[in-house]
């Protein structure tokens, strides 16, 4: 099967003449939806230029939302993916351009229809810079596919600057807003209500995409071999379980405070004094319920569970998870990884505690990720 990047296409939604819209999976077989230049419109600068216009735009419009997955500008054909099966945002984007969605052409367009280059006052260096550094207040948010022309019309010499100012590479988006800001729904996506018994969020608190989808546990995900240097966590005492980390690691419990959660930090401690925001780690985290988690008590802490705003996906009835393998970080690239699972504190009994594991690498130690989140499965799944 055909590939764009590092998804296999399945199905195509839409074509015109200047992009194309398919369903396709990941290498996990997480779904997506990929939206690409179409093949005739990689050396017709107009169309080129209209479908980096748009790309970007949408980029922007739709980076707090969560649904992007990965974007390539500078490929001979670029690409953009959405995580899931909705094929909205691919609408929004051919809307941007004018194009139909499904079977059909686009009128030839004249290079002279779209702005010229001028950048905004006090606007960031151009550079390699992802387009989720550029500033939010440029853009109006998320738009529905009938006003994107009006939007496009008030917003497309910033936009342009970004089509030219954006120098290559994977553009990955982590859906980091700012604490209190509105979702396109009018929902808040600050900071979730506490539970009861609980205090208020931390602020930045970005909790992953609800409602999850169905998916499956990633079988392609690294495991540790026989000869790997690994450690145990020694966390039984703490956690009630404990797991193989990579030799090097170490945790580290933190004190609950003002009632708040059981936290254990875990981190690679191999590097002598490694770059800020370079280094691999995260946390465990556990909550409990009282009376058991019920459906509405699981949802209510998973709101608590900073996720990046990212799409949640079920692998099983206890079992949540979700990945971006390449995002904004403070020192560059990283991948960022969740697991939510739901124990019981005794056999037999209901389930009543939230474990949840979150960590980020730097891209090239994803890895690292795939085993811990295997290890922290398999450990507590016994």
């Amino acid at each position: 099967m055909a590939r764009v990047g590092p998804y296999t296409l399945l199905h195509l939604l839409s074509d015109a003449r200047i992009a194309e819209s398919w369903l396709a999976q990941d290498d996990n077989g997480q779904p997506m939806v990929v939206v690409v230049l179409a093949s005739q419109a990689q050396h017709d600068e107009a169309r080129r230029s209209a479908f980096l216009y748009a790309m970007v735009f949408v980029n922007q419009a739709l980076a707090s939302q969560g649904v992007i997955a990965a974007s390539e500008n500078t490929a001979h054909r670029p690409w953009v993916a959405f995580y899931g099966e909705n094929d909205d945002p691919a609408r929004q984007l051919f809307a941007a351009m004018n194009a139909p969605y499904g079977s059909g052409q686009l009128p030839v367009i004249q290079p002279q229809a779209y702005p010229a280059y001028e950048p905004p006052l006090s606007s960031p260096p151009v550079s390699g810079t992802p387009v989720t550094g550029y500033p939010r207040a440029y853009y109006g948010g998320p738009q529905p596919p009938s006003r994107s022309r009006r939007v496009l019309t008030g917003l497309g010499v910033v936009v342009l600057v970004l089509v030219l100012g954006v120098g290559g590479g994977y553009l990955a988006f982590s859906g980091l807003s700012s604490a209190g800001g509105k979702d396109p729904g009018g929902q808040r996506s600050g900071n979730p209500q506490a539970p009861p018994g609980e205090p208020d969020a931390a602020p930045g608190v970005l909790p992953a995409k609800e409602p999850a989808q169905q998916g499956t546990w990633p079988s392609a995900w690294s495991t540790f071999q026989a000869g790997d240097k690994t450690v145990q966590s020694g966390t039984q005492a703490d956690l009630g379980f404990e797991f193989r980390m990579p030799a090097g690691w170490v945790c580290v419990k933190q004190e609950a405070k003002d009632g708040g959660p059981l936290t254990v930090h875990c981190a690679d401690k191999s590097a002598t004094s490694p770059p800020p925001g370079t280094e691999s780690g995260g946390e465990i985290i556990v909550r409990t319920c009282d009376n058991g988690c019920s459906d509405t008590r699981q949802k209510e802490l998973r709101a608590r569970e900073h996720g990046w705003g990212l799409p949640l996906y079920r692998a099983d009835e206890t079992t949540y998870f979700t990945r971006n393998r390449e995002a904004a970080g403070p020192a560059g690239k990283q991948q960022q990884m969740l697991v939510i699972r739901y124990l019981r504190s005794r056999p037999g009994g209901p389930l009543d505690r939230q474990v949840t594991l979150r960590m980020t690498s730097p891209v090239e130690q994803g890895w690292v990720l795939e085993r811990m989140a295997n290890e922290f499965r398999a450990s507590t799944s016994k």
